[in-house]
């Protein structure tokens, strides 16, 4: 069952409804400390989702980046062949 993570905007309302329960003032008004922190909270989140995602994809051998493929190669002792002309 994958993951499905959400979109920036659905961050902010999430966070911004929690704000809205726990908190006096209205994350929705331009302008308020819960505001900013709505903003910023969701960022953080979003792009933590992002990182995760990519962290995920170099696990694998055949989705992984070269930096990390060349990695997971040493663990094994395999080296990279120079290439020499034909």
């Amino acid at each position: 069952m994958p993951f499905n993570v959400p979109a920036l905007n659905e961050l902010r309302q999430r966070v911004g409804a929690d704000l809205n329960r726990h908190a006096e003032g209205n994350a929705d008004a331009r302008g308020s400390i819960e505001y900013a922190v709505k903003h910023s909270v969701a960022g953080v989140a979003n792009m933590l989702h992002g990182r995760l995602g990519y962290m995920s994809e170099q696990i694998f051998t055949d989705s992984a980046d070269e930096i990390n493929l060349m990695r997971q190669a040493a663990d094994y002792k395999i080296t990279r062949i120079p290439a020499v002309a034909g």
